[in-house]
């Protein structure tokens, strides 16, 4: 805009050059990137079980196969309800892992006690609550705290039981 004079206005001249700073991280693409790294983690640790433990191998390739499947649909877009879904089983992969960790399976290798954390399980963990975090905020407004809400709630109340003594 241009006053009676012939300047421009400052404000105007502040954005006429601007430019986009380029590509933009959005939540959708940090859960897919997330969730795909997850399953390509569990796919390299089916090759580690399948020396000892065909059965966890097998559950690792089915996990893995699903997360990258998972992965892939999110770069694609994502509905409520597939979000719904990939929290849900996020969530329950996280709290296996910790109840494998602090109490342990009952079957396995590793049935009389607990496994000791490694790297690569540690490094799956990072990445689903990475994908958690970034599903929570793919949601409706109106979902979102209920989510995030329903997430805290699972941790807490798995932190409970162990603390109380209840599992473990």
């Amino acid at each position: 805009m241009t006053d009676r004079t012939g300047t421009r206005d400052v404000e105007e001249d502040a954005t006429a050059g601007l430019r986009s700073p380029g590509p933009t991280v959005t939540a959708g693409l940090v859960a897919a990137g997330a969730v795909t790294l997850a399953g390509v983690l569990h796919l390299l640790a089916a090759l580690e079980h399948v020396q000892h433990q065909m059965t966890f191998a097998v559950f690792f390739i089915v996990v893995g196969l699903v997360q990258t499947g998972a992965g892939a649909g999110l770069r694609r877009g994502s509905t409520p309800l597939r979000v719904g879904l990939g929290l849900a089983a996020l969530v329950g992969l996280v709290v296996l892992y910790v109840y494998s960790r602090t109490i342990g399976l009952q079957i396995g290798p590793h049935a009389d006690r607990p496994e000791d954390p490694d790297f690569l399980g540690i490094t799956v963990v990072v990445c689903e609550l990475a994908a958690i975090g970034a599903m929570i905020t793919l949601l409706p407004d109106r979902r979102r705290p209920v989510a995030g809400n329903a997430v805290l709630v699972v941790g807490i109340g798995v932190w409970v039981l162990w603390a109380t003594g209840v599992v473990g």
